[in-house]
């Protein structure tokens, strides 16, 4: 079974106290999962959700799971407003990718108009 190193534990316990660390041996991969403490029927049960697996716990992981925090927070939760952040940016890179496609097409005129108007000598 795969060690988890010392310094992702820490960085783990910084980010969030409740994540903690488990190895999958039967597909190979870290599966990193959140403790909560739910109330049903005026029990307090404690549950895990799993929030991410990784194949090897590097900087990388963290910084995905820094990137997932930080839009958590930075959208309270909710995903309508994740949602529309999401469509804001498709909408803007379909934008970019128009104006771009105008261009390219402005300069392959250009180029057509300019080929019949050289003259070429032999």
């Amino acid at each position: 079974m795969p060690i988890v190193p010392d310094w992702f534990v820490r960085e783990l316990k910084v980010l969030d106290d409740s994540y903690f660390v488990e190895y999958d041996s039967k597909y190979g991969y870290y599966v990193i999962k959140k403790k909560l403490n739910k109330l049903e029927r005026g029990y307090i049960n404690e549950v895990e959700i799993w929030l991410a697996t990784f194949p090897r716990l590097n900087d990388r992981a963290m910084a995905n799971l820094r990137y997932r925090k930080w839009m958590g927070r930075k959208f309270e939760g909710d995903m309508k407003k994740y949602i529309r952040y999401l469509k804001g940016l498709n909408k803007e890179a379909k934008q970019k990718a128009k104006e771009l496609g105008y261009e390219m097409m402005a300069e392959g005129l250009m180029k057509i108009h300019n080929f019949g108007r050289k003259s070429y000598f032999t």
